[in-house]
């Protein structure tokens, strides 16, 4: 029977998987595991990695020295100190021969060899040449059914059959998001829109893509927010600023973090050393090398009592207690032993 919900459980060293309620349905036999993604979660034996399925059948031997969690039916393995992409049942559908490869985004994936990157298509065909090079790790790739990337010093944008959408007329581009870009004309970030018309004039030192309807912007060496008409919503009075998301964002003031909402208010002080985003309605915050997580009012919902963590994905986030990786549910609840 498959299971709905299947959380990676350590026991001791070993891990398997268990439901909420912390029943192990899959044996801790395992040296490591993540959370599923497309019905394939991955595990690892003698230090290389496979997947397992919501039974626990090994469908993908352990044979790979690092492996990636499935996107568009496709992962990212890794053998002999290269890279390639196996399908949901282990087939072998790009040969592990690239030096770097990025995640699948809109049907393409971007394949680099000897500085060079082109994109590929799900069937490991290269559909678009190996002559540009990557310019926007943040994005990884296409979005919108664009990509930025750079060709003999300029960068530009391609659509996803190769075609040159936006002349290689930038120093310096990043990706669409929200139907905008970041460019650099002359000295200073600007916006344009898909047809490669400037929207928000080059005014600002740095710039960020949009997300929840705001960009991050930089001025004489502080940062705020603008909106989509260029507006400065929020002054540049940061040290440091981080995308919106579910309505807060992450700020920093001489060296302590702290979350505003969209009209710049500030609903939790800065008094932690750092903090990552809201995911799931929790804040991952770090106060004395010691991380637990907070809500969007402030209150410190699971105790600092972790020394790392990746935040919360799936409901579920991967934390680091004396040395060992574990999983915790929004209520704090532990999954190792």
């Amino acid at each position: 029977m498959k299971h709905d919900v299947l959380i990676p459980y350590r026991k001791g060293s070993l891990w398997g998987f268990c439901n909420p309620q912390k029943e192990l349905l899959i044996k801790a036999q395992y040296e490591d595991a993540v959370l599923f993604q497309e019905d394939r979660a991955r595990i690892a034996r003698n230090d290389l990695y496979g997947f397992i399925d919501r039974e626990g059948n090994e469908v993908v031997p352990c044979v790979y020295e690092e492996a990636y969690a499935f996107q568009d039916g496709r992962a990212i393995v890794k053998d002999d100190e290269a890279y390639g992409f196996i399908d949901l049942m282990g087939n072998m559908v790009c040969p592990c021969q690239y030096e770097d490869v990025m995640e699948f985004q809109e049907g393409l994936a971007a394949v680099s060899q000897d500085n060079h990157t082109g994109f590929i298509n799900l069937e490991g065909n290269i559909v678009i040449p190996m002559e540009y090079e990557l310019v926007d790790d943040e994005i990884g790739g296409f979005n919108e059914s664009v990509v930025a990337v750079r060709k003999d010093g300029k960068v530009g944008y391609l659509d996803l059959e190769g075609k040159i959408r936006i002349p290689f007329q930038y120093e310096e581009a990043y990706g669409f998001k929200e139907g905008l870009a970041p460019v650099r004309i002359g000295e200073k970030f600007g916006f344009i829109n898909s047809a490669g018309e400037t929207i928000i004039a080059p005014q600002f030192d740095r710039a960020s893509s949009f997300q929840d309807d705001m960009a991050i912007i930089e001025m004489d060496g502080l940062m705020g927010y603008i909106n989509k008409q260029g507006e400065i919503v929020i002054p540049a009075k940061y040290d440091f600023a981080n995308p919106f998301h579910e309505g807060l964002a992450a700020v920093e003031v001489n060296l302590a973090t702290g979350f505003i909402n969209k009209s710049g208010s500030m609903v939790i002080g800065c008094r932690f050393d750092f903090a990552t985003h809201f995911e799931d309605g929790r804040a991952a915050v770090e106060l004395d090398q010691m991380y637990g997580f907070i809500d969007p009012s402030g209150e410190i919902v699971i105790p600092l009592n972790y020394e790392d963590t990746y935040g919360f994905f799936q409901g579920f986030a991967e934390v680091f207690y004396e040395g060992e990786k574990g999983y915790i549910d929004q209520e704090g609840k532990e999954y190792f032993e």
